[in-house]
């Protein structure tokens, strides 16, 4: 049997965690801050680390500015969402992450739909060290799955007028999961306290 050594490479390992300010439960139409954590665990500079999602559902943050719904989509690379190179700004040496270095870059995630959801993630990066032509590069893979909750739920009950013969009352509630400190970092809905509309229909319906 036969093997090739090959030069020394870097090695990347992908964290993706929640900061301090998101809460524990993640809801539908919830934009959230999490941390990016990137470490080379090789023994040879990384650069030009790009990242490849399965949809534009992640955004990198490059300032404290407030996230908005229309904001721009931030280092990213064509028309997809999809495809975004990865900053590293706060890396020894700039746009170089060394061997046993980690940052950690801020992203903000915004979740749709209910149920499980798994966000796939493909980080390809090349070796700053190579000397050839083309960069050699090697690739990482990461799969992020977060259970997503109801954000607002809603329930209604038809009953007879006791006021008003032949007339129903339509009653509607309408209660969102949400807290005052999320609607800051959300682009939904906020509901802060249950709402009770009545209606008076007529009996044909």
């Amino acid at each position: 049997m036969r093997s090739k050594v090959e030069q020394e490479m870097p090695s990347l390992k992908v964290v993706l965690s929640p900061d301090e300010n998101t809460k524990g439960t993640v809801l539908q139409g919830q934009t959230s801050r999490w941390k990016l954590k990137l470490s080379n665990l090789g023994y040879s500079p990384a650069s030009n680390i790009m990242l490849k999602t399965n949809a534009p559902w992640l955004n990198i943050i490059q300032s404290d500015e407030e996230i908005t719904e229309d904001g721009p989509t931030s280092c990213c690379v064509g028309p997809s969402g999809t495809l975004m190179k990865i900053p590293l700004k706060n890396a020894d040496r700039l746009d170089v992450l060394q061997p046993g270095e980690t940052i950690e870059v801020p992203v903000s995630i915004r979740t749709s739909g209910g149920g499980r959801q798994d966000f796939y993630m493909l980080f390809r990066y090349e070796n700053a060290a190579s000397s050839s032509v083309v960069p050699r590069h090697r690739w990482a893979r990461k799969l992020l799955s977060v259970p997503v909750y109801p954000s607002i739920t809603m329930s209604a009950s038809l009953m007879p007028s006791y006021s008003n013969k032949g007339e129903h009352i339509l009653s509607v509630e309408v209660s969102s999961s949400l807290f005052v400190d999320c609607c800051k970092s959300s682009a939904s809905i906020c509901f802060l306290s249950l709402i009770s509309i009545s209606l008076h229909a007529p009996s044909s319906l």
